[in-house]
């Protein structure tokens, strides 16, 4: 049986690069903290790991926090932000369309004494950067945005939302989770102030992401004991994971612009080849504005659970949201959103690609859906 995997939004394989440095770096024995020589060894590999990310990030180094992945640094960075000034401002504005990591952040944040105020979304999962701008006031503290969605590949205006926030002395975090390693991202000149990322969505290995805190601002720690990571993130640090995350990142951008074109090309016949074999298939969200890998598919008439499980057996690996919530019957929280009744919700599959899937696997796959559809439709 063919195996074809087409679920890169929930995790992507580990790159060669990320793979030989894991090893490498794991033969070390030290812990990072020690004096000793073993010690300043596995010190030097995260030193050099956080020099790496700071230049292709155009960061500086004490901006980059290392965490184990982009929940803890979602968590981090606004229960961190509300710790330290959540008293004078509670207000935090988002959208319902974040991922769960954000929303059940800012639902924890409520108990705490967090305003909670949420953005609309249209039928496509647009925000309107204008509503933003009307809605900020002298008690709002934080704006909460994804820089691309997981399950739309929508990708959302963070340059304009940041110059709006910075106009009005407002903190800005971004979910850069899906963005990171697909994405060129300056942060010397995005006006962000935190930003999230986790390096298993660009080819690295899981357990291990980071959080970038602008110079200047002040985030509480989540969690308390040795000094690592300038006491905020306490814990020995995972030394192979990390100077894997900075190999992978580094390899990611490295041919960027020729793999995005390549995979943008993949995506294109996956959606053509289906579409030209079947009826009633529509893609969520925007078809222009997005990811060069994502393709969320309305198919009608069709139960999404069914649906997947018969890809499946076929040997494709595809999925119907968030990863955390593949284990849930309930319809994705994003497209209730947006305005799809449950059964329409239930009825979207998303195909996520990356560059080590090839024209081969995409001719299969549209091969394989219309049948498989069209069986379940009967």
């Amino acid at each position: 049986m063919k195996r074809i995997y087409l679920d890169n939004n929930a995790t992507a394989p580990l790159s060669a690069k990320a793979r030989e440095t894991l090893l490498e770096v794991a033969e070390g024995i030290g812990n990072p903290s020690s004096v000793h020589w073993a010690g300043r060894e596995a010190r030097a590999w995260v030193n050099r790991s956080r020099e790496k990310m700071a230049a292709l990030l155009n960061a500086e180094e004490t901006e980059i926090l290392f965490t184990s992945g982009g929940t803890e640094s979602i968590n981090m960075a606004l229960a961190g932000a509300f710790e330290e000034g959540g008293r004078k401002r509670p207000e935090i504005l988002s959208s319902p369309i974040e991922h769960h990591a954000t929303l059940k952040t800012l639902e924890a944040l409520e108990t705490r004494g967090a305003k909670i105020h949420f953005l609309k979304v249209d039928a496509k999962g647009r925000i309107d950067p204008e509503e933003i701008e009307d809605r900020l006031n002298e008690r709002t503290l934080l704006v909460s945005l994804l820089f691309v969605h997981n399950e739309l590949g929508n990708l959302y205006p963070i340059q304009e939302i940041g110059r709006i926030c910075r106009e009005k002395g407002v903190r800005l975090h971004v979910d850069a989770v899906q963005a990171l390693g697909k994405l060129r991202i300056d942060l010397k000149n995005l006006p962000v102030d935190l930003l999230s990322f986790s390096a298993h969505k660009f080819h690295g290995p899981k357990g291990i992401g980071g959080l970038f805190i602008r110079k200047g601002l002040k985030v509480s720690p989540l969690h308390f004991g040795g000094n690592q990571e300038r006491s905020l993130r306490a814990g020995t640090e995972n030394v192979p994971a990390i100077a894997a995350m900075a190999a992978a990142l580094q390899e990611a951008l490295q041919n960027l612009e020729e793999d995005s074109r390549r995979v943008a090309a993949l995506r294109e016949r996956l959606e053509e080849g289906i579409r030209r074999r079947l009826d009633r298939v529509e893609i969520n969200g925007e078809v222009e504005n997005r990811l060069f890998n994502t393709s969320n598919l309305r198919v009608k008439d069709v139960d999404g659970e069914s649906l997947l499980l018969n890809l499946d057996l076929d040997g494709i690996a595809a999925s119907a949201g968030a990863a955390c919530e593949s284990g849930s019957i309930d319809p994705s929280h994003v497209l209730l959103a947006m305005g799809a009744s449950p059964q329409e919700a239930k009825a979207s599959v998303r195909f996520s690609l990356s560059k080590f899937n090839t024209r081969e696997e995409i001719d299969y796959v549209v091969e394989r859906f219309p049948k498989i559809v069209e069986r379940l439709r009967k």
